[in-house]
């Protein structure tokens, strides 16, 4: 099974071997490439990502989980904590890694054969409305009205599976009934305390949990473990060499963010037309300029994407092997992106990762900090 998506993955360099394409180190085993389209949801598409990785990489099983499943079920932990909050959260489609999670955890997950994104994906692309607007309105017509009960909620969710469809309270896999609870837990084994959110940032102490302060964080969650960025990004390398996948939080919208036209992001003062290689001379990077471009919003956490492999340039430069829920048609890689050590350091806000994937003295760290 790994070894034929490393073999899909180079058949797809080996088209655009003019770029250059930095030699890979260590590339996990993948599913394929997916398209979430303008649904906003790379937050959910990356760590469904991540986990139908992780099920490859424990029994060497291959699912193509459902997207929408999980984006319509945080839709509607989004639309109660907006109501109770009389407006106040942030309600729109992007998120985080922990939300998928959540979103696993408490309403389980379902193969995409019994409830498909392909509508919600076609809608996404030739709608001049997108959901999360339709919604939101629904919502703000609803806090004017509001006199107690829940008579909003059960419009509110006809509202969502009207686009998305009604999901199914049971389903039959390998012959056997599960619920999309039973599914996530008995055979995805999906389990809250299994990740750790890792950030890096001055403003808190190193080595203690903090709530990072991004917009997308609407559940305020408090987990985000502080490291140095170097600590930060040889965790990243540390967990693909031990084949574990792992979502990163990214800026992408930096002028070295050039993976659509030319597969690379690299750490440089403006977008470059066409380069063959990653062997460009970047910026100079520093933990304090990282500080101040998140601390002037210069930074901000635009795409959460499953991050697969390291690779090797040719005068050794490290880089990270991204798959892009931009598609198999975006970019030159098919859907792959090469970011540098360099753009991660000051554009990677934070990385999603499985514990088991840490070194054992960093995770008796983060196990025993309160």
């Amino acid at each position: 099974m790994k070894k034929y998506f490393i073999l899909c993955f180079w058949l797809a360099c080996a088209q655009f071997s003019i770029a250059q394409a930095p030699k890979i180190v260590h590339q996990i085993a993948t599913t394929p490439v997916k398209y979430q389209a303008n649904t906003n949801t790379c937050w959910c598409y990356s760590t469904t990502s991540m986990i139908e990785s992780e099920c490859l990489r424990t029994s060497g099983v291959k699912f193509n989980l459902s997207e929408m499943f999980t984006a319509r079920n945080m839709f509607i932990e989004k639309a109660k904590r907006y109501m109770q909050s009389n407006g106040t959260t942030l309600f729109e489609a992007g998120g985080l890694g922990h939300d998928a999670l959540y979103g696993m955890i408490h309403y389980g997950a379902i193969p995409e054969e019994f409830y498909s994104s392909e509508d919600a994906i076609r809608n996404s692309d030739i709608s001049e409305v997108q959901l999360e607007t339709a919604l939101k309105a629904y919502l703000q017509r609803a806090l004017t009205n509001y006199t107690g009960g829940d008579a909003w909620l059960n419009h509110y969710i006809y509202m969502l599976d009207s686009t998305l469809g009604v999901p199914p309270q049971k389903f039959t896999y390998n012959k056997i009934e599960y619920t999309p609870l039973s599914f996530a837990t008995d055979i995805l084994k999906v389990k809250a305390e299994d990740y750790v959110t890792i950030t890096s940032f001055t403003h808190h102490p190193f080595y203690e949990y903090f709530a990072l302060e991004i917009p997308d964080n609407y559940l305020l969650e408090g987990m985000y473990y502080n490291v140095p960025i170097d600590t930060m990004l040889n965790m990243v390398e540390y967990a693909i060499l031990s084949n574990y996948g792992v979502t990163i939080d990214m800026d992408v919208s930096n002028q070295g963010w050039n993976c659509s036209r030319t597969g690379f992001a690299l750490y440089l003062a403006k977008r470059q037309v066409d380069y063959t290689g990653g062997d460009i001379q970047e910026q100079a990077t520093s933990q304090e300029l990282r500080q101040e471009l998140f601390d002037t919003k210069v930074t901000a956490d635009d795409h959460l994407i499953h991050l697969i492999g390291v690779a090797r340039s040719e005068k050794g430069k490290r880089f990270f092997v991204l798959k892009d829920s931009g598609g198999p048609n975006y970019g030159p890689f098919g859907g792959f992106d090469f970011v540098s050590d360099a753009y991660c350091r000051i554009n990677a806000l934070s990385i999603l990762l499985p514990k088991a994937a840490l070194t054992a003295s960093m995770l008796a760290k983060i196990n025993t900090t309160k």
